[in-house]
């Protein structure tokens, strides 16, 4: 039976109009939406520079995973309504903890460097390297309610009390009611001596929290730094958020220990890491496994779903379902977990061979 293409005839008139209101240079009010779309596979050898020479190691490639993140135009939206490649995000959604785009960017460059600490000290950890960590304070990245406080302060007490990691803050301020007052101390950019001021605590809990909660009002940091021999530093340039903590992690590992890690094959993966070697849930994790499956990857490493309301292990196994790709999905819930796979296929091929 022969069916007029109604939907098809609607789109192509919706793109000739949209491309004349842009001929004619009509004003289209910004959408409250961002895209997100898949990105790439990145090897993630040439962002780990070792002072000292390496450890030998295989022909294989860790990959990390990017999604394309932007603001949304109307191109976009109509773009969204046929394709599986791209989707759009309530700007609300995407801007959590963050006040507009500008520091939604420059909160993903934190988060990225706060990746990269955990995978030293988590692979270091693992490898037995000589590593030291010295927390610094708790800097402001961004202050919620006004209360004197700039971004770029470095917290470093409250009532006498060291402050030296954003979880000191928290455990601190969880036994404090709203209005109840704090003297804080903390070092100001372009200021020798520390300051010290009274705070009255506010309510800064978000509305979903259900329940009121103390705070400084403030959207908190851990300022560290991480020394390790031999030294290494990761330089990831424009790619930004704390998703590449696991490939990281196991790149470092790969560089400071001796054996073939990646069996001579194309491993990518995702999922964010803290310092004891967890992985933790990611967004846009559908895109990832079909960035990878283009590069050719053999095992894509997908943080464990182990909490009632994560669902990364469950949308990766769905997607590479659905474009039927021959790359195994391998659930972690630690980088000791990714790293005993690996050292598992080394004992498969041992046994095959």
């Amino acid at each position: 039976m022969f069916k007029r293409n109604y939907k098809g005839r609607i789109f192509f008139g919706i793109l000739a109009f949209l491309i004349l209101i842009g001929i004619l240079g009509t004003p289209i009010a910004s959408l409250p939406y961002y895209v997100m779309e898949p990105g790439s596979a990145e090897d993630v050898a040439p962002f780990v520079k070792v002072d000292e020479k390496p450890a030998k190691h295989g022909e294989g490639t860790f990959y990390l995973t990017t999604v394309g993140v932007g603001k949304a135009t109307v191109l976009d939206w109509v773009w969204a309504q046929y394709s599986h490649e791209l989707e759009l995000i309530p700007e609300k959604e995407m801007l959590i903890n963050v006040k507009n785009d500008e520091e939604y960017q420059r909160q993903q460059k934190e988060n990225m460097l706060e990746s990269q600490n955990a995978a030293l000290i988590a692979a270091f950890k693992e490898a037995k390297k000589p590593m030291k960590v010295e927390y610094l304070g708790v800097e402001v990245f961004s202050v919620r309610k006004e209360n004197g406080f700039q971004v770029g302060d470095l917290i470093t007490a409250i009532d006498g009390q060291p402050i030296l990691r954003k979880e000191d803050l928290f455990a601190y301020l969880e036994k404090k009611k709203i209005g109840d007052r704090v003297k804080v101390k903390f070092q100001r950019t372009n200021t020798k001596d520390p300051i010290e001021k009274e705070i009255v605590l506010a309510d800064v809990a978000e509305p979903q929290e259900g329940q009121k909660r103390a705070g400084l009002g403030i959207y908190p940091l851990t300022r560290e730094k991480v020394s390790t021999t031999p030294s290494i530093k990761i330089e990831a340039g424009e790619i930004g958020g704390p998703s590449a903590g696991l490939m990281f992690t196991l790149t470092v590992y790969d560089q400071l220990t001796e054996g073939d890690l990646t069996h001579s094959m194309k491993i990518a993966g995702t999922g964010t890491m803290n310092s004891e070697g967890k992985v933790g849930q990611i967004g846009g994790i559908q895109y990832k496994v079909r960035a990878a499956d283009k590069k050719g990857a053999e095992i894509f490493f997908a943080p464990k779903d182990t909490q009632p309301t994560d669902e990364n292990e469950k949308i990766a196994l769905q997607a590479a379902k659905e474009i039927k790709t021959k790359m195994k999905i391998v659930p972690v819930a630690t980088f000791q977990e990714a790293l005993q796979y690996l050292q598992s296929q080394e004992k498969s091929s041992q046994k095959a061979s």
